[in-house]
């Protein structure tokens, strides 16, 4: 069983929510935890456990991460317009970033392979602290506590 710890800013792109779908579907892997990254006030947590919920799977814990508004952008970042993408109103998730961080502790601390799909601001106390080490291609990013020398940052 592959443990995965999903990282994503999930609104109305199809990219995330496929992404989450392919997890859910896939019998050899278990989803750790889900963390929303350039939140708008905890919305995107509110889809993300709105998609969740409707396949059923209250088990697994979503936390609002890092706001759009926090400085990492030079532009907004705002989020898709709601009635294209949401056929009724979801509730927004907001919480302390201290939950999003400690989620994706926990993961890393049961041995999860941490995907990132969308920037990687949650991520980044991790790669400061040296809790990780980071293959980064492009748009995706995995971490673990170790990996071969080949593969380790440089």
């Amino acid at each position: 069983m592959i443990k995965v710890h999903l990282d994503t800013d999930l609104a109305g792109d199809i990219d995330d929510i496929c992404a989450l779908a392919l997890l859910l579907k896939r019998k050899d892997v278990q989803i750790t935890g889900v963390t929303t990254v350039c939140d708008n006030q905890g919305q995107r947590a509110g889809y993300t456990r709105y998609v969740l919920d409707l396949e059923g799977r209250r088990d697994i814990p979503v936390a609002a991460g890092a706001e759009a508004d926090g400085g990492y952008f030079r532009e907004p970042y705002g989020l898709p317009p709601h009635d294209a993408y949401w056929s009724e109103p979801v509730p927004a998730r907001p919480g302390p970033v201290e939950e999003t961080l400690a989620l994706i502790k926990d993961s890393l601390d049961q041995g999860a392979l941490i995907v990132g799909i969308g920037p990687f601001t949650n991520l980044r106390p991790f790669q400061v602290t040296g809790v990780t080490r980071w293959i980064s291609t492009s748009r995706r990013m995995c971490a673990r506590r170790s990996m071969p020398s080949r593969m380790a940052a440089r």
